[in-house]
């Protein structure tokens, strides 16, 4: 029902709770009264003095056209802004979408009205979902009406402007009808024009991809700049953790195809200058997304935003399951992080290394269950922070990989 058809509705109900006798009596003593009602309504005249003219003197014909003009002022729309737009400056790559990968989604909002708020959507796989985080689902507007978010990939984009009660669903099938506090609609496919050639980089006597596109690893989405990993003169690996825009950044190297099953190790310095927000993770991944989940095998220096304890884990997916994570400290370094891949179980190694080269054994764990067999996986070194903890981070930070060796 229209609101004109729900203005007509609540006057004529309140015209019957007078009294089926009232009614008749009203519209009898009027000629007009049925016309002035339909002027009213089809051409929204709400003024009062203007409702009295068309009905004449009558005393009961004018309280009715009284009552018809103050019903269809409460209840007639607002005009919207004509003005009001929003325009897409940065549409990310289309994709099929899911956890892992996220870009900048950016633009202007155009509009008059006070208080708006603004909510973006991903398609991905047939429903619509909301963008960065379900607990951050709106996206803060500027002075200048500039807007900008981090969002997962998705084969389609939307941008909501919406009134400051609108609540946004964290999923959707279908995007909803402008209309109530729901102000403007914007959507854009996914640019094919977005997707940019990889940067490499030459480390170990591999070429490395160096991460561009922002993840959600860990939680909470992060940009990852280039800026932030490089190979010094001696060859070693500098993975860093760095603040820009007052935004955390963050820094991954990953292998542009499967090695399979085999024995990996990397040898790392500076683990003592880690935050206990900082991550580093040695880790399998499989983009593609054959398996449920992702086959991923981490060894990671991780103290979680806790102050004092344990740093360091091994763990097979889905981590919480509890014989799928293996909990250990380590102080020293250099440090060797060794994982030995094979069908049906892989066994983590950690080992500290002397000033000759020589590795004395920590600590070791093997898991035997939820292992995954090699498709199209790839091998991931990681810095990133973790945003949930008790402990935030405070500095810039950096850890420095000597060496990367896989052995079939």
């Amino acid at each position: 029902m229209n609101s004109s058809n729900r203005c007509l509705a609540v006057f004529i109900f309140g015209l019957i709770g007078k009294g089926p006798s009232r009614l008749s009596t009203l519209i009898a003593e009027s000629r007009y009264f049925v016309f002035a009602i339909s002027l009213a309504m089809w051409r929204h005249v709400c003024d009062c003095a203007i409702a009295v003219r068309l009905c004449g003197p009558p005393p009961s014909a004018l309280w009715g056209c009284i009552l018809v003009s103050a019903s269809l002022v409460a209840c007639r729309p607002q005009p919207q802004d004509s003005a009001t737009s929003i325009v897409f400056n940065h549409v990310p790559a289309s994709d099929v979408g899911g956890a892992g990968t996220v870009d900048t989604l950016s633009g202007t909002v155009h509009t008059s009205q006070p208080g708006v708020r603004l909510v973006v959507y991903a398609y991905s796989r047939g429903n619509w979902y909301v963008q960065p985080l379900t607990v951050r689902p709106f996206t803060s507007i500027g002075h200048d009406g500039r807007w900008s978010t981090l969002t997962h990939l998705g084969s389609q984009y939307a941008a909501i402007l919406v009134a400051a009660r609108y609540s946004p669903a964290n999923t959707l099938r279908a995007l909803p009808s402008v209309g109530g506090p729901v102000l403007l609609i914007k959507v854009a496919p996914g640019d094919t024009a977005s997707a940019r050639p990889p940067h490499f980089i030459r480390f170990s006597t591999y070429d490395w991809i160096v991460r561009e596109l922002g993840s959600d690893r860990y939680g909470t989405p992060h940009e990852y700049w280039t800026s932030n990993v490089n190979v010094d003169s001696k060859g070693y690996l500098h993975l860093r953790v760095t603040k820009q825009n007052n935004r955390w950044t963050c820094a991954e190297v990953a292998l542009p195809r499967s090695l399979g099953y085999g024995s990996y190790d990397v040898v790392l310095n500076g683990i003592e200058n880690l935050e206990p927000a900082t991550v580093f993770d040695m880790f399998t991944w499989d983009h593609a997304g054959t398996d449920q989940n992702r086959r991923e095998m981490n060894t990671e220096l991780a103290r979680w935003g806790e102050s004092s304890g344990q740093n360091a884990e091994y763990s097979v997916q889905p981590f919480y399951r509890p014989a799928n994570t293996y909990r250990y400290s380590v102080r020293k370094a250099p440090l060797i992080l060794t994982m030995i891949w094979e069908s049906g179980r892989v066994k983590f190694t950690t080992s500290g290394m002397d000033d000759s080269g020589r590795g004395g054994s920590i600590t070791e764990h093997i898991f035997r269950a939820d292992i995954p067999y090699p498709e199209s996986e790839s091998i991931h070194l990681n810095l990133c922070i973790f945003d949930y903890g008790k402990v935030l981070q405070t500095s810039n930070a950096e850890i420095v990989v000597k060496s990367f060796r896989y052995l079939p």
